[in-house]
């Protein structure tokens, strides 16, 4: 009886009981095992048994990429206007980082959504801190420094806002599936996991989906190109994003009362816990009140005319600065 790495079917046998990690090492131990496991009919075979798509499957890298996501939650969920990562979905960043570093010439796309309840201006950055949040954890994952740099150039960003929504309601619960950042792997031509098609994604009632010849590589390609943002240049400039004191918004609370405020004021309460974010609101509102401050005012006034008092307390007008609402 000849052995396994002499006899094509025994090897092929031996492989199906194995893992494709397993399979991947074994491929280097020498030519015959190599040669063999690179047939197209046995790498469909080892797709086949596995459950992973054949047409997927060009060699035993692919095989090993398509295992490992099989296992993995690749879409990570964000809670209700939050740009924080659960701690839950930290093993799956954490593995995905393990494959990145394993196989060199492995990529990943970050891809991040936000909720209908955002206008558009303002979901695309939103989107943008919830992908970089992602590629942080990532950067730590890989250990910082060297690691951090190794992995430049490899992983790439996209912004969707909420133009790809996977339900169309609004609120924290109804609409939780559309909080979410989508990762893909990319080894040539694999990509991992398969996308969803434009028809899938939610739209309004009424609205017809798109037809399947609307729905080619090219106009994928170019969304996609719109989509992608430059994470290395917004990791040093995010103070620049146009998050100004000079641009307002207006914020409605559970309650239902509404409060103007500047947007940075806005993104650093997100970056707060609730108790101490509502601390800073309960002042605001306080400092709204009719009547708040009069006796200071009255203690600084001179003996000036109205008309100058005015000046120096400016009212902020917006009209001329619509502000986008924020997810929340």
């Amino acid at each position: 009886m000849s052995a396994f790495w002499e006899d094509g079917d025994q090897l092929n046998l031996i492989a199906t009981f194995l893992d494709a990690r397993s399979i991947a090492s074994l491929s280097c131990t020498c030519c015959f095992i190599r040669d063999n496991l690179r047939d197209a009919c046995q790498l469909r075979w080892l797709a086949e048994v596995r459950g992973l798509d054949p047409q997927q499957i060009g060699c035993v890298a692919h095989l090993e990429i398509a295992e490992a996501m099989a296992e993995l939650e690749t879409s990570i969920s964000f809670s209700y206007g939050s740009l924080e990562l659960e701690q839950e979905a930290l093993p799956s960043i954490q593995r995905v980082t393990d494959m990145l570093r394993r196989h060199q010439d492995l990529s990943i796309s970050i891809e991040a959504h936000c909720g209908l309840e955002a206008q558009a201006r303002f979901a695309e950055h939103f989107t943008r801190r919830r992908a970089l949040a992602v590629r942080r954890a990532m950067e730590e994952c890989a250990g910082g420094g060297e690691g951090a740099e190794a992995l430049r150039g490899r992983i790439h960003t996209r912004a969707w806002g909420n133009s790809r929504p996977v339900v169309w309601a609004h609120g924290e619960d109804p609409g939780a599936a559309n909080r979410r950042v989508e990762i893909y792997l990319r080894h040539g031509q694999l990509e991992i996991p398969k996308r969803r098609p434009l028809a899938a994604y939610a739209r309004p009632p009424g609205v017809p989906a798109p037809s399947e010849e609307a729905d080619t590589p090219e106009t994928e390609a170019a969304a996609a190109k719109g989509a992608t943002f430059d994470a290395d240049e917004d990791i040093e400039d995010e103070a620049d994003w146009g998050y100004s004191s000079r641009q307002q918004v207006m914020v409605q609370l559970h309650d239902g009362r509404q409060v103007v405020m500047p947007l940075n004021v806005l993104h650093q309460l997100q970056t707060m816990d609730q108790a101490d974010a509502m601390e800073v609101l309960a002042q605001m509102l306080l400092e709204m009140q009719p009547g708040h401050g009069d006796d200071r005012a009255e203690d600084e006034q001179s003996d000036e005319e109205d008309n100058e008092g005015d000046q120096d307390s400016p009212s902020v007008d917006v009209a001329d600065q619509p502000a986008p609402e924020p997810e929340e």
